[in-house]
């Protein structure tokens, strides 16, 4: 049975990429294509764990009281994918979480960029290296109510970051990089509302 054949409610909590600096981006594109899906949006802005899981908190009570027995879940793009799987982690009332290009190991990463440093990397790269906070890495074990998406070619969130973790819902995009957080493609959506519909059985 598919969404639009059910009276359940999508409720998602988008955490935007923020290169962990404190403002999270605004993903316009991001938003209107979950808007069109008619899914209840609830846009984050401020990259802090503590902030985050106050205003998740609220977000599930919201639906919780506005919609019967609603769906209620968390995207996370780049490193707000780091953040929504912490949330995953700690709130059981979440449903799902759905990652793109996630940041499960930001140290990690910024070793990476800082070894690429020394031969030929973007300048652009070097504000992700100075704004990368001492945090610890993803713990190793994913649930099955996650769902990675990530792309072989990605310099920025590089596919042997998730060699150490067992992921029993991981799609890689075998021809794409860091691109695919700035604009879903309708690849990305269907592979998003397809995991969000087996939550409804």
């Amino acid at each position: 049975m598919s969404l639009s054949e059910t009276t359940n409610h999508v409720c998602i909590f988008l955490i935007g990429g923020s290169h962990f600096t404190k403002q999270i981006f605004t993903h316009h594109h991001w938003i209107k294509e979950l808007n069109n899906k008619k899914y209840i949006i609830k846009n984050s802005r401020t990259a802090n764990l503590n902030t985050l899981m106050k205003e998740c908190k609220q977000f599930i009570q919201y639906c919780n009281n506005k919609f019967e027995n609603p769906i209620i879940g968390t995207i996370g793009i780049s490193s707000g994918g780091y953040f929504s799987l912490r949330l995953k982690k700690s709130l059981y009332k979440l449903d799902f979480c759905i990652t793109i290009s996630p940041v499960l190991n930001p140290q990690y990463r910024k070793a990476r960029l800082q070894d690429m440093k020394e031969t030929n990397i973007n300048p652009y790269f070097n504000n992700i290296i100075r704004a990368t906070p001492k945090i610890r890495k993803i713990y190793n074990s994913i649930d099955k109510n996650t769902l990675i998406i990530t792309s072989k070619n990605d310099v920025q969130v590089p596919i042997e970051m998730f060699h150490d973790y067992n992921i029993p819902n991981f799609i890689i995009l075998q021809d794409e990089g860091h691109e695919i957080t700035h604009k879903p493609s309708s690849k990305i959506m269907n592979y998003i509302h397809k995991f969000i519909e087996t939550k409804t059985t």
